[in-house]
């Protein structure tokens, strides 16, 4: 799929917000800069970084850092830094906490907004991502619309976990990379009211939390699927080019509309010694070399923390036996 350029003009803009906890302070910076610098201007009318409260030493230390990002970078486009108090039942799923289950009420956090595109910490956006705003803005963001979320979609098929499986849910699947909420649909669907019931109701269950609780919360016409879902540039880290099982390819997002690392392995990580990691940590240096991050408190302690022995373990251990077969360079001879 190509996503076309279309010219038709319509007088509502998106506003974009990336949803974050303490943990995720580094990729939303991250991506905020990749979206910023986009240039997406006029579909896009605002940011919102939206952080999720952590502690008072915390939650200091990162409004001031978040400040200080809106301040620089709102001459491209306005940046807004929300603090949201954590109320919600704790979630632990995979690498998941309960801040992922913000993502489904981004709405009721930034009231005044009646389209919002929320976008997940760490993504980078392709070439095609500025058509892409285009064409939801066109397509997606008029008066007579009734939806109230879309998203990248697949159909449900074995993504609702099986102690759910009776539940009744949507015939689509939603990706949560990219969130589009139709705000004036969401309050008057109460969509939050049966969100957070179903939360309630199921947390204990859920595996991908957001994903899930959207599609068990749906009805039929309240989820669409949003273009591009072909374009994105989804990928695991992992040991497979340092151990020689699969070359160094470093993807060219030109024509693509997002980047994500997907699991566990994130390469904000110190420890996550796949050199796949590059495409993140060049934007990474792009953004420093405007807005340093290296050396904050926050930021270091996240790029160290692992919350397992054996990643770190095994990325070294492969890192290791990957500097036995470097090329060869013949030994200098003396004069």
């Amino acid at each position: 799929m190509v996503l076309a350029r279309l010219d038709e003009q319509n007088d509502m803009t998106i506003a974009l917000s990336v949803f974050f906890d303490a943990a995720y302070l580094e990729p939303a910076l991250v991506t905020a800069f990749d979206v910023i610098k986009a240039g997406l201007h006029p579909n896009v009318h605002k940011l919102y970084l939206v952080y999720l409260k952590k502690s008072a030493e915390v939650d200091h230390e990162v409004a001031a850092i978040l400040q200080s990002f809106a301040v620089k970078f709102s001459v491209h486009i306005p940046v807004v830094a929300i603090s949201v108090t954590n109320s919600l039942g704790e979630l632990s799923s995979h690498h998941f906490n309960n801040s992922i289950i913000y993502k489904g009420i981004v709405p009721t956090l930034i009231p005044t907004e009646q389209f919002i595109l929320n976008i997940d910490a760490g993504i980078l956006v392709g070439g095609l991502f500025g058509e892409f705003i285009r064409r939801i803005k066109v397509d997606y963001c008029g008066a007579e619309q009734n939806w109230v979320v879309a998203a990248h979609c697949n159909p449900t098929g074995d993504g609702i976990p099986q102690a759910l499986a009776s539940h009744s849910r949507h015939a689509m699947y939603p990706a949560g990379n990219l969130l589009l909420f139709n705000a004036d649909r969401y309050a008057s669907h109460r969509w939050i009211e049966r969100y957070l019931r179903n939360y309630s109701e199921m947390g204990a269950h859920l595996e991908y939390a957001e994903q899930e609780l959207i599609c068990l919360t749906a009805a039929e016409s309240e989820l669409i699927s949003l273009p591009g879902i072909e374009l994105r540039q989804m990928e695991f880290l992992g040991l497979n080019v340092l151990l020689g099982e699969e070359p160094l390819s470093i993807p060219d997002l030109r024509d693509k509309l997002i980047y994500k690392v997907v699991g566990s392995l994130k390469p904000w990580k110190y420890w996550v010694l796949d050199p796949r990691k590059a495409i993140y940590t060049r934007k990474r240096a792009e953004l420093e070399a405007e807005f340093p991050l290296s050396g904050n408190r926050l930021i270091e302690a996240e790029r160290m923390l692992c919350s397992r022995e054996d990643y770190w373990i095994g990325f070294l251990k492969a890192y290791d036996r990957y500097t036995q077969y470097l090329p060869h360079q013949p030994e200098a001879t003396l004069p």
